[in-house]
């Protein structure tokens, strides 16, 4: 394809990118094969026939009312002047790209928001026993927000707050099923089900991301932890010094390691 059959096509792109609303598109279309006009050497016909066709969706985003909302500066050309055309281009697609960064920044706040609002509301209803209607906000939740893990372990950690570790436990599956590589989704997990008593499979978690994460000294004072729930004292043991290996100054790890030594001499 020759660079003047390039332009006329980005050129005749216009009108269906304008159609289904993308503006920033069609400017780009426009500005690019007007940049291609600009560095390539035509006949008289190709140039007449350019010029028409550049008309055309100039004429296309003059009468788009939804465009103009958005860009009302009118995009004024005159043959001849095409780089002062090329020029008025560039700035709209700049202002276009701000304006859309602009635009997803308060799209995302507006979430954050309302995502806290929604995370208050569920609380409320749990200090409030009203259990039914918590479950209903947060799974409502999720479904607005389906691929947010740490959603997921905010909801877990609510649900602690209240005892509830069971509901804790489900999110944090969830949690962890979105994101299998984040140690800290592995080590809330560990930590609910130690505290559900499902100490075996807390063991097989903690151990999982130790695997991923060895010099972690907090995974391995928790993974003590379950040790001493289990009355595992030699293993509790080793792992609090492995965990003071790595940190000399953990006082919690230097106390599980003297109560694991001491269960061991009775």
């Amino acid at each position: 394809m020759s660079e003047i059959s390039k332009a006329r096509s980005k050129l005749s792109a216009v009108g269906m990118l304008l159609k289904k609303k993308k503006f920033l598109s069609a400017l780009i279309s426009i500005h690019e094969a007007l940049t291609i006009y600009l560095k390539t050497p035509l006949l008289k016909h190709e140039k007449k026939d350019f010029i028409n066709k550049l008309e055309e969706c100039l004429y296309l985003l003059k009468i788009d009312k939804d465009f103009i909302q958005q860009y009302p500066i009118s995009l004024e050309y005159k043959p001849g002047h095409e780089r002062e055309l090329w020029s008025l281009l560039q700035q709209a697609i700049l202002e276009f790209q701000t304006s859309a960064v602009d635009e997803a920044k308060r799209q995302m706040e507006e979430l954050e928001r309302l995502k806290h609002r929604e995370l208050e509301k569920g609380r409320g209803l749990l200090k409030d026993k009203k259990y039914k209607e918590a479950d209903e906000v947060f799974k409502n939740l999720i479904h607005t927000f389906k691929e947010d893990t740490d959603l997921k372990i905010s909801i877990s950690d609510i649900y602690m707050e209240e005892g509830m570790v069971e509901q804790a436990l489900q999110y944090l599956k969830h949690a962890y099923t979105d994101d299998p590589s984040a140690i800290h989704v592995y080590n809330k997990l560990g930590i609910a089900l130690r505290r559900a008593g499902k100490l075996e499979l807390a063991e097989k978690t903690f151990k999982e991301a130790i695997s991923r994460s060895p010099d972690d000294e907090y995974l391995l004072f928790n993974l003590g932890r379950v040790y001493i729930d289990m009355k595992e004292w030699e293993k509790a043991a080793r792992v609090a010094k492995q965990a003071l290996e790595i940190n000399p100054s953990f006082k919690e790890a230097k106390k599980m390691l003297h109560y694991a030594e001491s269960r061991l001499k009775r």
